[in-house]
């Protein structure tokens, strides 16, 4: 597993440990106010608590399921041939068009593209 995505797992396990442990405490019988940074509760009967964990944890579920695969430069299958393109950030100073990584010129004004 890749370093940035292992700890993006562990900050999500470790967000989800810790809105667990403030609805824990949201449930005692002190009308009071809960404040640990990021997330802060008013009142023991409060439902925000259980709409911020529901949030939370499905935004986890969203990325962890597919959100990551639509962030970023990571790889796409566009073709049947089993072809893989990357994204790049490489544009052409002429046009501003995107440019293909092994180009020698820009596919849409011609103009020569400057090796890095």
């Amino acid at each position: 597993m890749k370093e940035p995505v292992y700890k993006i797992i562990v900050g999500m396990v470790l967000v989800f440990i810790g809105l667990s442990i403030l609805l824990l405490s949201n449930v005692t019988e002190f009308e009071t106010f809960y404040f640990i940074f990021p997330f802060f509760f008013i009142g023991s009967g409060s439902d925000i608590g259980v709409w911020v964990f529901l949030l939370v944890v499905g935004l986890m579920v969203w990325l962890l399921l597919g959100g990551f695969s639509r962030i970023g430069n990571y790889p796409h299958k566009t073709t049947q041939d089993g072809s893989i393109y990357l994204r790049t950030d490489k544009k052409c100073d002429n046009c501003g068009s995107a440019i293909p990584t092994n180009a020698s010129f820009c596919q849409v004004c011609g103009s020569p593209v400057l090796p890095e």
